[in-house]
């Protein structure tokens, strides 16, 4: 067998390191040496020394063995098998006495029983195949056989008939007699086979007692006989070593150990390895890199983009107005009156033209705007609505249904005090007195009015739906600017009186779970969300949207496409 060894040494000095394997391997090849020279004069001594030892040990249990089987008959083994034989043989006939008494014991303990009554000792198996009387009971049977003949042939008083039938009668009544006598036969029967059964378990004992001793003395031959063969096995193999030995001894000058390569001075250092470090080092980076942003992207729940948004909430997205550096804390400019050209005004075109798809004008007269919570330009894009379809020339009317933080007034530059919804549903002034005229053609607008304590319970009153259900018949078109849903529960009461409700929220801001809470409340409330308005949506986050797309590839530098740009 060829073994390779490889000798490396790790040290800081490089000729040191070539000093130290050169000496491990001389070394090395010196133990070989001496072990293979030292084989003759101290294993082989040791080994011989055994072999005496061993062989005069063999020699005695030999003795022994031949010693034993003089003393207790060389047929050991014969007579051992001839009284194991004898034993089973006598169990046996043991065996069967003791069923042949049992059987008896329980047909005489029987016919004490039946006592005598010949029909029922008749069934007992020992009575009725008794010798005498089965004898009896087959000359029975002749005469009865007898009798019918003479019947066919006799009448009743011929000679021959009664002969026949008297022949019969005594016969059959020493059969009864015979029959009575069988349970004290029996009797004889049963001592006889208890004391046959007694004589065979004494047997059966003294058969034991010889097995017993022949068996003892086989567990001295055999512990003889292990002993000799253990003894002549230790003495092969010590022999067989001997002779290993002998022959490793006669070669011991040869050199089995060849040096294949001698140690060599190394040139560059192998710690640090800077390029697996380096390689690790970008791996673990990358690993680590993707790790967390993964772990980012779990834990942010704001919807992202279009797909996104309909995919998570199960609606569709009616519009998504992108984000403008000009729009601050939900509040920004009319775009679509200011900037007509813009994005967000394009937006809201959209947005219009997918809440025209919805159904026809009539059946969607009133349009509820709200949001899941606060700052999420629920009243800039009701205001941008409203605007963009008013320029459809419909009559449109705006209202401020937030009484908590009204808006309106605000976006349209409505300032001082002015009746509004509040001032209408406490029966104060009526509708046509509350509604302003807008800068807007064919806009109106009713504001919050007068600040009340309890605005909840003011819109749960029966005025709110008649207000919308005059506004309705007055106007086109209704637009209802409304406060949050999660914050507070205003929006919720009138929320039934819609035909169209959008959702508002924040993307990139708002939590997915916060919109879904509130498009769940809005269901308990009765009304059923007609889709969701992503409010200030990246650019670069339209993930396909259909009417504007990352950067400016299809608007040029400031309007949408086929947009003219003013001349200088």
């Amino acid at each position: 067998m060829t073994r390779l060894i490889d000798v490396t040494v790790e040290l800081g000095d490089r000729v040191l390191s070539q000093t130290l394997a050169q000496a491990v391997v001389d070394e090395y090849i010196k133990q070989i040496n001496e072990d293979r020279a030292g084989i003759g004069t101290n294993t082989s001594q040791f080994l011989m020394g055994e072999e005496i030892r061993i062989k005069a040990g063999l020699l005695k249990a030999e003795v022994a063995v031949q010693e034993y089987l003089k003393t207790n008959s060389s047929s050991l083994i014969q007579g051992q098998n001839i009284v194991t034989e004898e034993f089973k043989s006598l169990s046996e006939r043991r065996s069967a006495a003791t069923d042949e008494r049992r059987d008896m014991e329980r047909d005489f303990e029987m016919t004490r029983r039946v006592g005598g009554k010949v029909s029922e000792l008749l069934i007992l198996a020992s009575i009725s195949r008794a010798p005498e009387v089965a004898a009896l009971k087959e000359k029975l049977q002749v005469q009865e056989a007898t009798l019918a003949n003479h019947q066919l042939r006799y009448r009743e008083k011929h000679p021959e008939m009664i002969k026949a039938k008297t022949e019969l009668e005594s016969i059959r009544q020493q059969f009864e007699v015979e029959v009575l006598k069988a349970p004290l036969r029996l009797n004889q029967q049963l001592q006889a086979a208890i004391d046959k059964e007694k004589g065979l378990e004494l047997a059966v004992k003294e058969q034991e007692k010889k097995l017993s001793l022949l068996n003892s003395q086989r567990s001295g031959f055999d512990h003889l006989q292990a002993e000799v063969m253990q003894n002549r096995k230790l003495h092969d193999t010590v022999i067989q070593r001997l002779k290993e030995l002998d022959i490793v001894s006669g070669n011991k000058n040869k050199n089995e150990v060849r040096i294949i390569e001698p140690a060599s001075l190394p040139l560059t250092p192998i710690r640090p390895n800077k390029k697996m470090l380096l390689i690790y080092a970008l791996a673990l980076g990358t690993a680590l890199s993707v790790g967390l942003i993964w772990l980012l992207v779990q834990l942010d729940t704001t919807i992202k983009s279009v797909d996104h948004a309909e995919r998570l909430l199960g609606i569709p997205v009616l519009g998504a107005v992108p984000k403008n550096k000009l729009i601050k804390n939900g509040k920004g400019r009319l775009f679509i009156s200011d900037d007509p050209q813009s994005l967000c005004a394009e937006a809201f075109r959209s947005m219009r033209a997918s809440l025209g798809l919805l159904g026809r004008d009539e059946d969607r007269k009133v349009v509820f705007f709200t949001s899941a919570v606060p700052s999420e330009g629920k009243s800039f894009c009701c205001v941008n609505y409203a605007v963009c379809y008013a320029q459809q020339g419909r009559r449109t009317l705006i209202i401020d249904f937030d009484l908590r933080k009204p808006t309106l007034a605000e976006s349209f530059g409505v300032e001082g005090e002015h009746f509004g919804v509040s001032d209408v549903l406490l029966g104060k002034v009526p509708l046509d007195q509350c509604v302003q005229k807008t800068r807007f053609d064919n806009l109106f607008l009713l504001t919050a009015g007068t600040m009340v304590p309890n605005p909840a319970e003011l819109l749960s009153g029966q005025w709110t739906a008649k207000l919308i259900q005059e506004a309705s018949a007055k106007f086109d078109h209704v637009v209802l600017d409304n406060a949050p849903i999660n914050a507070v529960s205003d929006a919720l009461l009138i929320v039934k009186e819609a035909q169209t409700v959008c959702l508002v929220a924040n993307a990139g801001k708002t939590s997915y779970r916060v919109v879904l809470r509130a498009l769940e409340m809005l269901r308990r409330a009765g009304a059923k969300p007609s889709g969701v308005v992503l409010n200030f949506l990246p650019q670069s986050a339209g993930s396909g949207y259909y009417y504007y797309y990352s950067g400016n590839k299809y608007y040029g530098q400031k309007g949408v496409y086929g947009a003219s740009t003013p001349r200088s």
